[in-house]
């Protein structure tokens, strides 16, 4: 996985970084990367979080999540930045809405099997425009 979140920071100047607590415990992980498969819109470039268990629901995630939008629309300069998940991760899309995220629709993950219980995605989506007004807001 480092050796692949290594790669592409090469190759696109960004990426996934790890998440850390002030006393150096590692909580998870949270960045942008470019969607590597095709899909209806691809493509783009994700924003994403991971984080253990024993990190969730302390806002670490959200924290990160939005110091990520910042660099990505920022020094990044990105038009826009999507995310995703399994319908079920309730609090992942949750989290999509807190940060400003809008409802895309869904899709089939084309890395899994028809049939697969995790093919299914919900989509979401956020412009630059849209993370502006926010923030103006």
């Amino acid at each position: 996985m480092l050796a692949r979140i290594m790669a592409h920071v090469d190759r696109h100047g960004f990426g996934w970084l790890a998440v850390e607590l002030d006393d150096g415990r590692l909580a998870g992980t949270c960045g942008l990367a470019q969607v590597p498969f095709t899909a209806g819109f691809t493509p783009a470039v994700e924003i994403g979080w991971r984080f253990l268990p024993a990190f969730w629901g302390q806002g670490l995630a959200e924290e990160a999540a939005r110091l990520t939008l910042a660099y990505g629309f920022g020094p990044l300069d990105l038009a826009a930045v999507v995310s995703f998940t399994v319908p079920a991760n309730q609090p992942s899309w949750r989290l999509m809405q807190r940060l400003g995220l809008r409802a895309a629709g869904g899709f089939d993950h084309p890395d899994l099997p028809a049939g697969h219980p995790l093919r299914p995605h919900v989509l979401y989506r956020l412009s630059r425009a849209e993370w502006v007004a926010q923030r103006l807001g």
